[in-house]
């Protein structure tokens, strides 16, 4: 899902997504979104550590929108901010897939990823997730890259294979 990533006023950055791909032989082989006519099925979320200190940061300034402005397939793409004031946090999309219970599937996600510019300082982990339950943190994720490894677009991949429980559910997660 391709991201437009750009540092605004040195406190975050700006990420747009919208070309997710999942395939799994034989589940959901193929699967695709571009977020043209919506967040296909994908919701936000984020979290951010100091929301748990005594007293709690503030402000906790994050979104994932649609959006125009930059878009790596189509028009739309999901526009994600992350205020980074607090040196820490973490925004994606995730949405769950159907896959036959009690089965090893082979699980990968690829997507798109826009930095303004290549840069060897103040990287950004992209993440990725595959499992049974709702990713919550930021220790659910794996690290499969870095923001602002090249100017432009960049293809992200992460592959992995999960037993499904009895309820055959995979939940499927990507963001910064």
């Amino acid at each position: 899902a391709p991201y437009d990533l750009e540092i605004e006023n040195d406190k975050g950055y700006m990420v747009h997504c919208n070309k997710a791909s999942v395939w799994t032989p034989n589940v959901i082989e193929g699967y695709s979104e571009s977020f043209e006519t919506g967040f296909g099925g994908w919701t936000a979320d984020y979290y951010l550590q100091c929301e748990f200190d005594k007293p709690p940061c503030w402000p906790l300034e994050w979104d994932i929108t649609r959006s125009t402005e930059q878009a790596y397939e189509g028009i739309y793409s999901l526009r994600g901010y992350l205020n980074g004031d607090h040196d820490s946090g973490t925004v994606w999309v995730e949405r769950t897939f159907e896959a036959p219970p009690n089965s090893n599937i082979d699980v990968e996600i690829s997507f798109y990823l826009w930095s303004e510019s290549y840069s060897e300082v103040n990287r950004w982990p992209v993440l990725a997730y595959v499992g049974l339950k709702n990713p919550e943190g930021e220790l659910d994720f794996n690290i499969i890259g870095e923001t602002d490894e090249v100017a432009g677009w960049k293809k992200y991949s992460y592959s992995t294979q999960v037993e499904t429980d009895s309820n055959g559910v995979l939940w499927v997660a990507f963001g910064f």
